[in-house]
C-alpha cells in the first residue's frame, strides 16, 4: 500500500482487521507499507513501485493531481494501471 502520510498506516491496518479479518479467519492481511509508519513522503511511491515486476497491476485510488506522476512511474516500470476517478 502506497499512501504519502504513514503514520495512517496503523489505522487503516486496524480497520482491515476488524472488517475483513475477523469476518474472514483465515485470510492473509499481510501487506507492505510505503512510507513507513513513521514518515511523511509524497514520493514514496518511487520505492513502492520498484517492487513491482513487468505485467503487474497498479490500482491508483489517490487525488486526482497525483495520478499522473503514479501513473506514468508505474507504466515505465512496465505496469498495467487502472486509475480510479
Amino acid at each position: 500500500i502506497f499512501y504519502y502520510q504513514g503514520k495512517k498506516f496503523p489505522g487503516i491496518r486496524k480497520h482491515m482487521e476488524k472488517n475483513i479479518g475477523d469476518v474472514y479467519k483465515d485470510m492473509d492481511l499481510g501487506c507492505d507499507t510505503y512510507p513507513s509508519d513513521q514518515t511523511a513522503d509524497p514520493k514514496a511511491y518511487i520505492d513502492a513501485i520498484a517492487t513491482f515486476k513487468a505485467g503487474d497491476v497498479a490500482i491508483i485510488f489517490t487525488p486526482d493531481d497525483t495520478h499522473y506522476d503514479i501513473a506514468l512511474a508505474c507504466i515505465n516500470q512496465g505496469m498495467h494501471v487502472m486509475v480510479t476517478k
